[in-house]
């Protein structure tokens, strides 16, 4: 693989990954604010 490639595929999970989080964050804090 090409480091161009590689740096690609990272970029893209850990994108992935930040809005996996913020989805879940948020989630999490609307049921703290509703209770």
């Amino acid at each position: 693989m090409e480091a161009d490639d590689i740096v690609f595929w990272f970029s893209i999970i850990v994108s992935a990954l930040v809005a996996l989080w913020a989805i879940i964050i948020i989630r999490a804090y609307n049921n703290i604010g509703k209770d």
